[in-house]
């Protein structure tokens, strides 16, 4: 990654099918972010991608039927966007069974606590001084 890519106001990417989770998660992230871009499918986002400075991904593993899974869907998206610096994976209760693809780097569920998921997704330091939980 390039330093211009680490110095980028964070842009986070929501990828979800179903537009509940992705208010939700806006709200979520709405003070933590400069930027907030939705998709609802792949073909969306892979647009937004090619278009914009994204820093951060969330994305839902099961995008819904023809859609190619999340895991799929963001395969090589670092090494394409050097912008990219995290891509977190959401899914219902099935975390422990979708494997982790080189530019995944963690797979949360859905009802993940909103600060962990934060903290997760942006490198939050903890009180203590460590980045991750």
């Amino acid at each position: 990654m390039n330093d211009r890519a680490n110095d980028t106001a964070p842009v986070l990417l929501i990828i979800d099918d179903e537009s509940a989770v992705c208010r939700a998660l806006k709200r979520t992230f709405r003070d933590q972010v400069s930027s907030i871009v939705v998709a609802s499918n792949a073909a969306d986002a892979q647009a937004i991608v090619a278009q914009e400075m994204v820093t951060h991904v969330l994305c839902d593993q099961w995008l819904g039927p023809g859609q190619p899974l999340g895991t799929e869907l963001v395969r090589g998206w670092k090494a394409q966007h050097a912008s990219i610096r995290r891509i977190l994976i959401l899914t219902g209760t099935l975390a422990p069974l979708v494997s982790l693809p080189g530019d995944v780097d963690m797979v949360l569920t859905k009802t993940t606590d909103p600060v962990e998921m934060a903290a997760h997704l942006l490198l939050v330091p903890r009180k203590d001084g460590d980045v991750s939980l």
